[in-house]
């Protein structure tokens, strides 16, 4: 969903380019490659979808140089993979969960009260949606 979320933003404010950088370091065999390759299918503006085989050459390659990786068999983990563009402020939705309802508005609140504190600081106007 984040990198359709970033093709997206790619499409909409950069006439489609892309900046693409890697960090961190985890899960170098089971992750990385994986979601590299859902990042390039992103900027391609194809899709792999989560449930195709991880392709048995890279497995066979992978396995010599890391025995002892157990492998994904698929390209996803199970997850949700939706993804539901945000359309700007409207406000915290209700849920009908009282105390959800209240850390919403707790998270909202935070979020305000940082752009607050920190867009000034990069030139940025922390009540337009635009930053």
């Amino acid at each position: 969903a984040a990198f359709l979320a970033m093709r997206d933003l790619a499409d909409r404010y950069s006439e489609g380019r892309w900046l693409a950088v890697g960090g961190g370091g985890y899960g170098l065999v089971r992750v990385v490659p994986r979601a590299w390759t859902h990042l390039i299918a992103a900027a391609l503006d194809r899709e792999v979808d989560v449930d195709t085989a991880v392709p048995d050459e890279w497995k066979e390659s992978t396995k010599l140089r890391a025995p002892s990786v157990d492998l994904p068999p698929t390209m996803g983990d199970g997850g949700d993979v939706a993804y539901t563009p945000w359309d700007g402020p409207g406000g915290t939705p209700e849920t009908g969960v009282a105390s959800v309802d209240r850390a919403l508005t707790r998270i909202d609140s935070a979020i305000i009260a940082t752009r607050r504190a920190s867009f000034p600081l990069l030139g940025l106007d922390p009540e337009d949606p635009r930053d």
